[in-house]
């Protein structure tokens, strides 16, 4: 197989790479807490390198070069800037309908919950 047509390999495998980050990303969204954000961030890594390692081996690619990385980070900056922008609407689409479904649920302290008590 060809340089070039190594790269483009690692240019897919980086946007699907993506496809992977969206799936960590609306959890890590979602709960905003430090230690789910590492969790999160880190099983991304884990099983973007195993997708890697995986298509490498099937693909049998050369040993890791420089030139694989660039289009790994490519592959992965253009779906950040293609669909995940249309996968990040519709999360925070997702997250607002949540958001005001948890509010709805609250019970309201005020002139109803002070009914029929006696004083």
């Amino acid at each position: 197989m060809s340089g070039f047509r190594i790269f483009l390999v690692c240019v897919f495998i980086g946007v699907f790479g993506g496809v992977i980050y969206d799936a960590f990303f609306l959890p890590r969204d979602l709960c905003r807490t430090k230690w789910l954000r590492f969790v999160c961030d880190f099983l991304f890594c884990l099983c973007f390198g195993a997708f890697y390692l995986f298509s490498a081996v099937n693909l049998a690619l050369p040993p890791l070069r420089f030139f694989h990385l660039l289009g790994l980070l490519l592959g992965l900056f253009l779906y950040l800037k293609s669909f995940h922008k249309i996968i990040a609407f519709f999360s925070e689409k997702l997250y607002n309908k949540i958001l005001s479904k948890v509010h709805k649920r609250k019970p309201r302290h005020g002139r109803r919950s002070q009914r029929g008590k006696t004083s």
